[in-house]
């Protein structure tokens, strides 16, 4: 039974030693490869982007043939043992190494026939990956993020790095509805989330460090959304930098949390709307003590945040906002 474990782990490892060599010769492309040992069913050159793809399940084939092979060959050798040998511990070895092989045989079918069972496409190596597709928004063709830096970059001469890898999903008539020459990075001790660029306007920035300071140490925030945006908002101080969005992360804020972050963002001279996706969670949060007023439902979000809005650069976007104090 070992020297069968052990004679498959032997052509495992050799076949999976196999390895492939890059030939740059002038009629190969560039996903063209060598094989430095081409293996029985597979041509000397492979071609396409999924080379590994088509060699791994060669080899797994090959490896379970080998250990087939291997199982009769032990059988054989078992029987021969067994019929030319006198000796009772002789023939008891000869016995004992057919058992072994016929059980490792068992073993190998067995597993190949549980997993088909299972599920076929668990005996199925695909390394292929489907590419992901991206729908353009209402109102124009998506544009990718290299696209959007250079249009972008011009206009804010004070602006951070415009970051290209983030999933933007913007149209060109969006796109040229952004304006916000005076935006400059946010404070470095505001806190940022990773999908999303770094600058506002510098009286938003410096309201929100206020803002940073005064809040109690116990409430974790970052800034989920500043300027440029990555998705398209109905509000337009997204566009000018005059807002942003801010986050409490994977864990729903109490209303007493919601409602300590208005009073400080009032303090501080924001006007902070926390935004839910449906009127139960509104409700919620009313009977926790939050205004009425400073709470909207947007069932199109993807998760609840606070819209923070500064009023006093940017008026008119906060023409419909609650002037009160909550």
């Amino acid at each position: 039974m070992k020297k069968i474990f052990l004679i498959l782990v032997i052509a495992l490892v050799v076949m999976g030693s196999l390895s492939t060599t890059q030939v740059l010769a002038q009629e190969q492309t560039q996903n063209d490869y060598t094989l430095l040992t081409p293996l029985p069913g597979l041509s000397k050159t492979l071609s396409g982007d999924n080379v590994l793809g088509t060699y791994l399940p060669a080899i797994f084939k090959i490896a379970i043939g080998l250990a087939v092979v291997a199982a009769v060959l032990l059988i054989v050798i078992g029987g021969i043992q067994y019929i030319t040998t006198d000796a009772i511990q002789g023939k008891s070895q000869g016995k004992e190494r057919i058992k072994n092989a016929i059980f490792a045989l068992i073993f190998i079918i067995s597993a190949w026939l549980i997993l088909y069972t299972i599920n076929p496409k668990l005996l199925t190596l695909n390394l292929n990956i489907s590419p992901v597709t991206i729908t353009a928004p209402a109102g124009g063709t998506l544009i990718s993020g290299v696209g959007l830096v250079q249009q972008i970059t011009n206009q804010c001469p004070n602006c951070g790095p415009i970051r290209d890898g983030l999933n933007y999903s913007l149209s060109q008539s969006y796109i040229n509805q952004l304006n916000c020459p005076t935006c400059a990075p946010l404070a470095e001790k505001i806190p940022m989330g990773g999908n999303t660029n770094t600058n506002v306007l510098p009286d938003t920035s410096d309201r929100l460090l206020l803002l940073q300071k005064d809040l109690p140490s116990n409430i974790s925030w970052y800034v989920s959304e500043a300027w440029p945006p990555v998705v398209e908002h109905a509000s337009s101080c997204h566009k000018t930098g005059s807002c942003v969005d801010i986050s409490f992360g994977s864990t729903a804020p109490t209303g007493n949390t919601v409602k300590t972050f208005m009073d400080n963002a009032y303090t501080s001279g924001l006007t902070a709307i926390y935004e839910v996706k449906t009127d139960t969670q509104k409700q919620s949060l009313i009977d926790s003590g939050v205004p009425a007023d400073f709470v909207k439902i947007v069932p199109t979000i993807n998760n609840n945040h606070f819209s923070v809005y500064n009023c006093f650069s940017d008026s008119a976007s906060c023409a419909k906002l609650p002037q009160q104090k909550p």
